[in-house]
């Protein structure tokens, strides 16, 4: 009945999510370069049909990277939960090397989805330009890294907070 539809939307919302922000990312890219190479005036409606050639390699690459760390974090997480919370002790180690070199895969996969646009390149050789760009600038990259995450973490807190006030009593409800 109506959790069918329940499933529906959020099914169809997250597809929605995910493209916009794809496509959004691809748009800022792309406004970014143009801006930079002096364009008077950029319309919404020319970066976002520019934007869609890019879009499967963009999605392509982020969605491996998300497929990795899902492959990473599930077995970590479900080790965790049936040792009563005891196993998260256990890889608190691990979970804080995982921790920057996450932060490090994020900065290289921003400079590869950058590559990808700028230079339209395949998938991996924009990764393999991101990791370069990373490898050769280690300092300003890792200090422009720390202001991204915090701005980035405010963000995320400030979308997530709202939705959990929505949806919180609506779950607590159902189970």
């Amino acid at each position: 009945g109506i959790m069918r539809y329940m499933l529906l939307i959020f099914a169809v919302l997250a597809v929605l999510v995910i493209f916009l922000g794809n496509i959004g990312r691809i748009g800022l890219i792309r406004g970014t370069l143009q801006a930079e190479a002096g364009a008077e005036k950029l319309t919404f409606g020319e970066l976002f049909s520019g934007s869609l050639p890019y879009f499967w390699r963009v999605f392509g690459l982020n969605f491996i990277i998300l497929l990795i760390a899902l492959l990473i974090a599930a077995p970590m997480t479900v080790f965790g939960i049936f040792t009563g919370g005891f196993g998260f002790l256990c890889l608190l180690p691990i979970i804080c090397i995982l921790i920057p070199v996450g932060i490090v895969v994020g900065l290289i996969l921003e400079l590869a989805d950058v590559a990808i646009v700028r230079d339209n390149t395949r998938m991996w050789e924009g990764w393999q330009r991101g990791w370069d760009t990373v490898r050769t600038n280690l300092g300003p990259v890792l200090g422009m890294a720390v202001i991204l995450f915090v701005i980035e973490f405010v963000v995320s807190v400030a979308v997530i907070v709202p939705v959990l006030i929505i949806t919180l009593p609506t779950m607590i409800a159902f189970f």
